[in-house]
C-alpha cells in the first residue's frame, strides 16, 4: 500500500489539481500541479469559497456554482463541468472539473484539469493577462469586486497603500474586509444590490417552480430529450401513467427503447432534420409502452434549455383510438360507395327489363301464349331484382357505424 509521503510526491508531481470542498463549496484541502495549483499557495485557497474564483461556467452553458454542486450532492454520481477560472495574477485559465459528493465524510472531492488559456488578441496575449497588467501598472490603489461584491482583483499599490496582501483577499467579501472603512451610504449600495439579487433569484425559482408544476401536471405525457444521446432527461406524470415505466427507468432509457425496432431509422433522420435548429417540429410515429403494445403518437416538440444544456421538449398524443376509428369510417365509406355502385347499375338491367316487359304485356292483340311467355320473362326478371335488393340489404346491415 502506498504511504501517504508517496501519495503526497505523487499528486505534487501532478499536472492536475486535487481539491475537496466543504458543504459550503470552500476549499478545504488542496494539492497537485507541483505544489501551486493555478499558481496560489495552497494555504491562501484554505476557506476560499470556489465560486468566488469561477468567473463563468462554460459547459454545462448558463449553469451556476451552487447547482453543479447540488447535482452531484443529489445523484451521488460524478459530475463535469467546464468553467473560466481566476488563476493567480489575474490570469484567467479554462478548466475541467470532475466532482463527486463524498456523504460519508460530508464534503466534496473533486480534481481539475486546465485545458488552456482565456480568448487572445491578435497578437497572441491573453486578454486578461493584458488586463492584469494594466491593473498592476497603476499607481493607485485598485480592487475589483464581481456582482457579489466578492473581491477578483487587487493590484500592489493596494497591497502598499492597504498592507494587505492579494493572496489573503481574493475570493472574500469587501464588506467583510472593510467593514469599518466604508461609509454608510455605500453600506446601503450593498444592502440594496444584494436585496434585488436574492429577489430576482427568488423569482426566477418561482418561474421555475411554475413551468415545472405546468410540465408534471400536464394530462398527456411530455418530455425532455438530449438531442446528441437520445437520453430521456425529464418526463412528466402523465408519461409515466400512459407508458407504464417508473420514472427512474425512463430516465434510464433512450428515446430508442420506446420505439419499434423498423421505426429507429425515422427517428434517427427525424433527428438529424432538426439538430441544431429551434425549429417546432411535429408527427406521427409508433411508440412500445412496457407492455409491449404498440401506439400510435402524435408527436409535437421544440428546443429549450434544460438546466443549461439544449434540449428538446416533446408534447406527446396517444392517436391510437382516433386512427382506429377514421379507418373505420373509411372503411364504412367504401361499403357504402359500392352499395351505391350496385343500386346504380346492377339494380337497373332487372328494372329495365321488367319495364320494357309490361309495354309488352299492354298488347291487346298479344297471343296467349307469346302472354305466358313474357308473364315468365317478367317473373326472372323480378326475382333476379329479388335478389339483388336481398344483396343490398344484407350490405347494409353488415355496416356498423363506429
Amino acid at each position: 500500500m502506498m504511504s501517504n509521503v508517496q501519495l503526497n510526491t505523487m499528486l505534487a508531481l501532478s499536472s492536475d489539481v486535487f481539491c475537496i470542498f466543504d458543504r459550503q463549496l470552500q476549499f478545504a484541502e488542496v494539492a497537485g500541479a507541483g505544489g501551486m495549483p493555478w499558481g496560489y499557495d495552497p494555504a491562501s485557497l484554505s476557506g476560499k469559497p470556489l465560486g468566488s474564483l469561477i468567473k463563468r461556467i462554460t459547459n454545462p452553458a448558463g449553469a451556476d456554482v451552487q447547482h453543479v454542486f447540488e447535482q452531484s450532492a443529489s445523484t451521488l454520481a460524478p459530475v463535469k463541468f467546464a468553467c473560466h477560472f481566476l488563476a493567480n495574477h489575474h490570469k484567467i485559465i479554462s478548466v475541467e472539473w470532475t466532482l463527486k459528493w463524498q456523504p460519508e465524510h460530508q464534503a466534496f472531492y473533486g480534481v481539475a484539469s486546465t485545458i488552456g488559456e482565456s480568448p487572445v488578441d491578435g497578437a497572441g496575449n491573453s486578454l486578461h493577462d493584458q488586463m492584469g497588467r494594466i491593473i498592476e501598472s497603476i499607481t493607485d490603489g485598485l480592487c475589483t469586486v464581481n456582482e457579489s461584491w466578492t473581491i477578483t482583483g487587487w493590484n500592489k499599490a493596494a497591497e502598499e497603500m492597504t498592507g494587505k496582501k492579494r493572496s489573503e483577499l481574493i475570493g472574500k467579501n469587501i464588506f467583510d474586509v472593510f467593514s469599518r472603512e466604508l461609509t454608510p451610504a455605500i453600506r446601503d449600495v450593498y444592502q440594496k444590490a444584494m436585496t434585488e439579487k436574492k429577489t430576482a433569484e427568488l423569482l426566477v425559482k418561482r418561474s421555475e417552480k411554475k413551468y415545472r408544476n405546468l410540465f408534471n401536471s400536464s394530462p398527456l405525457p411530455m418530455w425532455v430529450y438530449d438531442m446528441e444521446t437520445y437520453k430521456f432527461l425529464s418526463v412528466n406524470n402523465a408519461a409515466i401513467r400512459h407508458y407504464g415505466y417508473t420514472r427512474e427507468e425512463f430516465l434510464s432509457m433512450t428515446l430508442k427503447d420506446i420505439r419499434p425496432v423498423s421505426e429507429i431509422g425515422r427517428l434517427e433522420a427525424e433527428v438529424n432534420k432538426i439538430r441544431g435548429t429551434e425549429r417546432f417540429n411535429e408527427g406521427i410515429f409508433k411508440h412500445c409502452t412496457k407492455s409491449g403494445e404498440v401506439i400510435n403518437v402524435k408527436i409535437q416538440g421544440n428546443v429549450i434549455d434544460f438546466d443549461g444544456q439544449e434540449a428538446r421538449l416533446v408534447l406527446a398524443i396517444d392517436v391510437s383510438a382516433h386512427l382506429a376509428y377514421m379507418n373505420a369510417i373509411e372503411e364504412q365509406n367504401a361499403r357504402l360507395r359500392e352499395i351505391a355502385w350496385i343500386q346504380s347499375h346492377v339494380v337497373r338491367a332487372p328494372l329495365a327489363r321488367i319495364m320494357a316487359l309490361i309495354d309488352v304485356l299492354k298488347d291487346k292483340d298479344l297471343s296467349r301464349e307469346d302472354f305466358l311467355k313474357y308473364i315468365g320473362f317478367l317473373s326472372v326478371s323480378g326475382n333476379e331484382l329479388d335478389n339483388v335488393i336481398k344483396g343490398i340489404v344484407e350490405r347494409t346491415q353488415r355496416l356498423k357505424m363506429p
